[in-house]
């Protein structure tokens, strides 16, 4: 397939950001801070690609064309 699903993106952030609250708790900062980076870098691509301004919901992206497949995703 050629999308980039917002569910799965949508989990991936969530546990980056997990991974880097336990690795600040074990008091392992460097790793919670490549986790941090990898959370923040999702959030942007996600609200940068999957965005839909028109319909105001997030939506698939299609990284083959470059556009967001429209059907409503809670």
């Amino acid at each position: 397939l050629n999308y980039a699903p917002v569910d799965l993106n949508s989990l991936l952030y969530r546990m980056e950001r997990n991974m880097a609250e336990l690795h600040r708790t074990l008091g392992h900062g460097v790793k919670a801070a490549e986790y941090e980076a990898h959370a923040e870098r999702r959030q942007h691509a996600i609200n940068r690609l999957m965005w839909d301004p028109k319909h105001g919901i997030y939506l698939d992206y299609n990284f083959k064309t470059g556009e967001r497949r429209h059907y409503p995703f809670a």
